[in-house]
């Protein structure tokens, strides 16, 4: 079963909806960062993924796209969503 991860909870991708009316969807409104994660025999990591994580909730707080979003929490659901994929390299 492949997962997403979609507004703070793992779901089946095939469940995985946004609505019409999101802003990203709309507008093309949105700002990304592109991480590595990588497996290695002790276990799985993502590189840099806590200054990824700063840059981008400052960044959706410059945009005003969301003042509740917490690097802690997206770092951990960015290492999660790696460490669920099974995959030895994957671009984030």
């Amino acid at each position: 079963m492949q997962t997403v991860f979609l507004n703070g909870e793992f779901v089946e991708r095939d469940r995985a909806m946004l609505s019409a009316f999101d802003a990203g969807f709309q507008h093309g409104v949105g700002l990304f960062e592109t991480m590595l994660g990588v497996r290695r025999g002790d276990g799985a990591e993502v590189i840099g993924v806590g200054a990824h994580a700063d840059r981008l909730c400052d960044s959706a707080r410059l945009l005003r796209l969301s003042e509740d979003l917490h690097a802690d929490g997206l770092a951990q659901a960015v290492t999660q969503t790696f460490e669920r994929s099974g995959l030895e390299r994957a671009r984030l």
